[in-house]
């Protein structure tokens, strides 16, 4: 009797199981027009823009406009600061001025994506997009009390930690993307995307200015294609 109960138990388990599931794959893949989410990049400090990366992805939106067409619109605003500061013992208890640098870029992005495998609780799906992104800095030199702070606009830098500066200029892209989100529950899910993209870049130009004199260098132009490393993204969807 022991055994039959246990039986009956886990049939009933599995019945359960399959009907949720399947119930579960219906709500989350058969979605009505005018369905949104939010979307949050989760792979580092919200996705680099490094030159050769297609997506500014850092906050955004998705709307759907069927079960299987849905438009998405990214933002991304980022500032890093980092202090050089001067050193009075080192130089003779002299009083003096940290030098800083300082970096702002603002990027944004928008793409159509078609999904695929509507009543699956993981949805492949592909899209096409564009974006454009900006970025500027400004290094200003350490310097003695009363001596003048050479300033540099829009140079490269690389932060105590090692990292470079961002690429300074600006950037407009077009790119096809490829992913799978995969549904945690009807409400999250997690999308992990791989990009092909081409990118026009316009570099700024850069200023340095000293007591003596300010001179300017002008910033060049390029293109490039990404596709490697920095063109993969993981995003986080929370629908509502």
């Amino acid at each position: 009797m022991e055994i039959f109960s246990m039986k009956k138990i886990l049939a009933v388990i599995a019945v359960v199981a399959i009907t949720t599931t399947a119930s579960f794959a219906q709500d989350v893949t058969n979605f009505a027009s005018g369905t949104k989410a939010l979307l949050f990049n989760v792979d580092g400090f919200i996705g680099n823009l490094k030159a050769n990366s297609y997506s500014p992805y850092g906050i955004g939106m998705k709307y759907y406009l069927n079960s299987d067409m849905a438009v998405r619109g990214m933002i991304r605003f980022g500032m890093n600061s980092e202090v050089d500061p001067w050193d009075a013992a080192a130089m003779g208890n002299q009083a003096g001025t940290n030098g800083t640098f300082d970096e702002t870029t603002f990027g944004i992005g928008a793409d159509v994506l078609m999904y695929m495998m509507q009543n699956n609780r993981v949805k492949p799906y592909m899209g096409l997009g564009f974006m454009f992104a900006t970025t500027s800095n400004e290094k200003k030199d350490k310097a003695a009390s009363g001596q003048f702070q050479n300033t540099t606009q829009n140079g490269g830098y690389t932060y105590k930690n090692g990292v470079n500066s961002l690429f300074a200029g600006t950037t407009l892209g077009v790119g096809l993307m490829f992913g799978v989100e995969y549904f945690i529950t009807k409400e999250l899910s997690l999308a992990g995307e791989y990009k092909l993209g081409f990118a026009s870049m316009t570099a700024a130009d850069v200023t340095v200015t000293t007591q003596a004199a300010t001179t300017t260098t002008v910033g060049g132009s390029g293109s490039q294609i990404g596709f490697g490393q920095n063109t993969m993204s993981l995003l986080l969807n929370v629908y509502f």
